[in-house]
């Protein structure tokens, strides 16, 4: 297992309200803080929602300070007090503009970490819940950090290679979205794939995943949980994959041949994002526009007769049934339009 040192470590309470940044002093030992910030950084590197970026340029306000504290942490308070009344700022004037529609900027307060694993570094910057808690052996009410998942609200990870340069920054928010000030406004950064790159790359590695790992041994199956996706991508602005792994792992299968594998396809599918031929953020925003040509499907129903489906189908396993008679297999296919085309005024049987 790697060693996990807490280099430093700063804590502020951010109070948009009160337009001030206050620094919060923890108690700094060797025992559960480091393993307190050991599980921060696991779940960070973890993160089932997340994005990569880059800093704007290393001039900016928080890359620079984080690239002289990497190096020396001679000016550590005053830096990383710096870095809280930036995000202050930045939330003032973000709170300024939604202030119309009646939402507020969730409180938290912000957590810098810098770390030293497998003799590389790594910033953590976080923003997270700090609330009040009940001591029951103090039977006294405290301030602290929570141990739940939910804690988190922002983070940034920026990992430093051993000769102080930026390997990756990897961005996520617990809501849809990664909001645009902590992203851009705050951290100085900009997308590595723009939502373009990553809709397109998404769509098409799971369509393939699909073709490769559910099509080839149940076509029933590829077709149900392709419906599904497609609906998925048409129907959100956000891309989360934790959401969609779920949604993938709800479908009941058809086929034994796929039922008796399924764990088995849900762990792949879950990896999918990092696969190097065609790698996708876990969290991005959708442009659906982007894959509207490549939703579109045909089947050849016999050799002058094609079903054509352009997206997704609603009540899929209701709407299009297959069954057999003493005639042969055939389709049926419920549809208002394509009744009134074919039924030559004949009466509706009730």
């Amino acid at each position: 297992m790697s060693e996990l040192k807490v280099i430093s470590h700063a804590m502020f309470n951010i109070s948009v309200e009160q337009a001030e940044a206050s620094r919060v002093d923890l108690e700094h030992g060797e025992g559960d803080f480091q393993k307190y910030c050991g599980q921060l950084l696991d779940e960070l590197l973890e993160n089932t929602r997340s994005k990569s970026f880059k800093f704007r340029a290393i001039e900016e306000f928080v890359p620079a300070h984080l690239n002289v504290l990497v190096n020396d942490q001679n000016e550590w308070d005053k830096r990383t007090l710096g870095i809280a009344e930036k995000l202050l700022s930045v939330e003032i004037d973000a709170q300024d503009k939604i202030k119309a529609m009646k939402k507020k900027i969730k409180k938290g307060a912000l957590l810098i970490l810098l770390l030293s694993r497998d003799n590389n570094f790594n910033f953590v910057i976080l923003k997270i819940e700090h609330s009040d808690f009940f001591d029951e052996i103090e039977s006294k009410i405290k301030k602290g950090l929570p141990l739940n998942r939910q804690r988190l609200q922002k983070s940034c990870l920026v990992s430093f290679s051993n000769t102080y340069d930026v390997e990756e920054i990897l961005i996520s928010d617990s809501g849809a979205s990664i909001s645009e000030y902590w992203w851009k406004n705050f951290l100085s950064t900009v997308e590595l794939q723009s939502s373009e790159v990553n809709t397109k790359n998404a769509f098409g590695s799971i369509e393939n995943f699909l073709k490769r790992e559910v099509e080839k041994h149940s076509s029933v199956d590829y077709w149900y949980m392709r419906n599904d996706i497609i609906a998925y991508f048409r129907n959100n602005e956000q891309f989360a994959y934790d959401e969609l792994v779920e949604k993938v792992r709800s479908h009941k299968p058809e086929s034994p041949a796929i039922d008796e594998r399924f764990d088995q396809i849900i762990e792949k599918f879950k990896a999918l994002p990092d696969h190097k031929n065609s790698k996708f953020d876990r969290q991005f925003q959708l442009e659906p526009n982007v894959i509207r040509a490549r939703i579109k499907k045909t089947i050849a129903l016999s050799d002058n007769i094609e079903l054509r489906i352009n997206g997704e189908v609603a009540d899929f396993r209701k709407k299009i049934v297959p069954e057999s008679d003493a005639l042969g297999k055939y389709l049926k296919i419920y549809s208002d339009t394509g009744y009134e085309e074919f039924s030559a005024g004949k009466e509706d049987n009730v």
